[in-house]
C-alpha cells in the first residue's frame, strides 16, 4: 500500500498582510504601538503556519511508514557459517 494510504490533506496558502510602503508608513504615523502589534501578529501567524505544515508532514510520514511493506532482517552470518 504505502503511498496510496497516506491522506491527501491539502493545506490552504498562507494568508499574509500585504501592505503598500505608504500604507505601512500612514499605520506607522496613526498609531505607531499598533503597527508593533500588527508585525508581532504577522509572525504568530507565520510561525502557526509553519507548524502546521510540519505537522501535516509528519503525519503524512507517520502513515506511509505504517502502511509500508517492510523487509524481515538477516541474523548477522557468523565467520564458520559462511555457506548459508
Amino acid at each position: 500500500m504505502g503511498k496510496e494510504a497516506v491522506p491527501d490533506l491539502p493545506l490552504n496558502d498562507r494568508p499574509s498582510l500585504d501592505l503598500a510602503q505608504r500604507e505601512i508608513l500612514d499605520i506607522y504615523q496613526a498609531s505607531p504601538v499598533g503597527t508593533g502589534k500588527i508585525l508581532k501578529n504577522q509572525a504568530q501567524w507565520r510561525a502557526y503556519a509553519e507548524k502546521a505544515d510540519a505537522v501535516a508532514q509528519g503525519y503524512r510520514e507517520y502513515i506511509e511508514e505504517l502502511f509500508t511493506p517492510k523487509e524481515p532482517e538477516k541474523p548477522p552470518k557468523k565467520w564458520w557459517q559462511f555457506w548459508k
